[in-house]
């Protein structure tokens, strides 16, 4: 099906190497970095994984993504009590709190991050695979692979979640 996806303008609704998730998981994977195994996908083997017309290939990009907002949802963790502790001593406990409450709300905005592409991977994914090979089911397949990418306007929800978090910890002090 990898052929027809070219010709389908359906399969690619705009550019994956275009979102934050996809800046995201290059600056986090090495790997992917490298030249892609066929030419025309763009300059990393990441762009090859996201734009191809396969479910394999799109729950590796998925799996890519999430992992790296991961390991950005770590480092908030690790920044949260690093500067958490150093704020609590050079100015006093109300900044260290604020301090660790902004971090806390960091590190929930990246783990909406993660989760959101782990809800569509193990959603969309399957649903496409089942669709694969059915002639009949050309547009349902269309959709399921349009909605195993992640979109920039997950940021909104991630954000809110973020905000939400730092809210509630600062109005439960």
């Amino acid at each position: 099906m990898t052929s027809v996806a070219a010709s389908d303008p359906a399969l690619t609704p705009g550019d994956p190497r275009d979102t934050v998730h996809f800046a995201l998981a290059l600056a986090f994977n090495r790997d992917l970095r490298r030249e892609p195994p066929e030419p025309g996908y763009g300059d990393t083997a990441l762009a090859w994984h996201a734009a191809r017309d396969d479910p394999e290939s799109r729950a590796a990009y998925a799996d890519v993504v999430s992992t790296a907002w991961g390991y950005l949802a770590a480092g908030c963790a690790f920044a949260l009590v690093a500067c958490g502790i150093a704020v609590g001593l050079l100015i006093g406990d109300q900044a260290r709190d604020l301090v660790a409450f902004a971090w806390m709300g960091a590190g929930f905005f990246c783990l909406a991050g993660f989760a959101n592409v782990q809800w569509r991977k193990l959603q969309f994914v399957p649903a496409a695979r089942r669709l694969q090979n059915n002639p009949g089911q050309r547009e349902a397949y269309a959709a399921a692979m349009r909605n195993t990418l992640p979109r920039n306007s997950s940021l909104l929800f991630q954000a809110a979640i973020g905000v939400a978090v730092f809210v509630i910890a600062l109005v439960s002090v």
